[in-house]
């Protein structure tokens, strides 16, 4: 199985160096480490990016290749020094500004192993063209306590756990980590 996932991330690295060419730089900068203990994907702002490999042998080239790509805009955005003060929050306002840029980048009708889409929950009220992080930030930021758990609830990468910090603690990342470090997607 390691071989044939290994095949599948080679392969979604050659899809996005030719969807994505000004990513090409960044691959020499980053780290993949296979984890059992994170739920899908994430990535530090060192480059290590951290994997689920059981979760993404299940996807297909194009999704693995969505996924690495959605982490390398992490560090594209610097996401990790551009914090809120709900770092949780900050990280989902990311994840919707850069799924809609890469679902317009790979021309997809839908986000990936159930990401994140402002289009599908969101799209009809208010559109994200050309917002910055800090402007669905603050959106987010406005809506109601039940609105802002319904969408920590349906961020994947944490599920039914309520906050970022449950994760990090899951994974072995101490409490005195700097959680905004690890962009979970």
């Amino acid at each position: 199985m390691e071989d044939e996932l290994q095949q599948k991330i080679d392969k979604a690295f050659i899809h996005i160096r030719i969807t994505l060419p000004f990513m090409i730089p960044l691959f020499s900068e980053i780290r993949l480490s296979p984890s059992s203990d994170v739920p899908s994907a994430g990535i530090f702002e060192s480059g290590r990016l951290i994997y689920n490999p059981k979760w993404l042998a299940m996807l297909s080239v194009e999704d693995i290749a969505f996924v690495v790509a959605h982490e390398l805009m992490h560090l594209v955005l610097r996401s990790h020094s551009r914090s809120g003060t709900d770092p949780f929050l900050w990280n989902v306002a990311h994840d919707y500004i850069i799924n809609k840029e890469l679902l317009d980048a790979f021309q997809l009708d839908e986000v990936p192993a159930g990401g994140l889409d402002w289009r599908k929950i969101y799209g009809r009220y208010l559109h994200i063209d050309d917002r910055s992080g800090e402007d669905v930030y603050r959106i987010i930021q406005d809506m109601s306590e039940d609105q802002r758990n319904k969408l920590k609830s349906e961020h994947w990468s944490v599920g039914a756990r309520d906050t970022l910090g449950d994760v990090l603690k899951e994974i072995g990342i101490s409490s005195n980590t700097n959680k905004a470090d690890l962009a979970m997607s």
